[in-house]
């Protein structure tokens, strides 16, 4: 792994930490990064003065970290990276499809839709396989196909099967993309796997998004 890769790694570990528990210690950050505390501290600094992340004193020895709408860009940009590139994060997209088809299952969704294309619609399709879930097509209306592994692909909303459940496959602006398809389809036909909110490209500026809160 070159430098750059290894920086982007740590960062992208870094900012995940913040983001999953805002009064994480550097000490549990550097634990969890598998580096040393040092290291750690001179990464975080490199994101406060970036403007990626946020530091607020919450007592005399206790500091509260967020992500800024900027931190939540990088994030997300870094994030598309990997899963683009990593077998590792693949394998991990994997599981999380596999829970989601297995949470479908028990809501008495077997009819599922995989709503946008990207590499992460092949691996979710293949998951599929490996359970009771009938993928019955493909819904994107941005792509040209007009089928996918034999399966249709709909471009309309009005063509989905009404009795199926959308599962979100998209890759780019999949947060944004999920909104509006739980707008167009109602939020209980549309399953959006944890992930995505990782790769959510906020825009910097946006003040409904300034901090971001997650407590444990």
């Amino acid at each position: 792994m070159n430098a750059t890769s290894k920086e982007d790694r740590l960062t992208l570990g870094l900012l995940d930490a913040i983001e999953q528990r805002d009064d994480v210690s550097q000490r549990n950050l550097a634990k969890q990064l598998g580096v040393a505390l040092g290291l750690t501290n001179s990464y975080l600094k490199r994101c406060i003065r970036k403007g990626l992340v946020k530091v607020t004193t919450a007592s005399a020895n206790q500091y509260l970290y967020y992500l800024t709408p900027k931190g939540f860009a990088e994030k997300a940009r870094l994030t598309t990276d990997f899963l683009s590139t990593s077998f590792t994060l693949f394998r991990q997209a994997g599981d999380w499809y596999l829970d989601l088809y297995q949470q479908a299952l028990e809501l008495g969704h077997q009819r599922i839709v995989l709503a946008g294309l990207s590499d992460l619609t092949e691996l979710a399709y293949l998951k599929s396989l490996n359970c009771e879930i009938d993928v019955v097509g493909l819904y994107d209306p941005n792509t040209g196909l007009d089928q996918y592994f034999g399966l249709p692909v709909w471009k309309q909303s009005s063509k989905v099967p009404k009795n199926s459940v959308l599962l979100v496959t998209a890759l780019q602006g999949a947060e944004k993309l999920s909104r509006e398809w739980q707008q167009v389809f109602g939020a209980d036909r549309v399953m959006v796997p944890g992930f995505v909110s990782g790769l959510s490209f906020r825009q910097v500026g946006d003040e409904s998004n300034t901090e971001h809160t997650h407590k444990h």
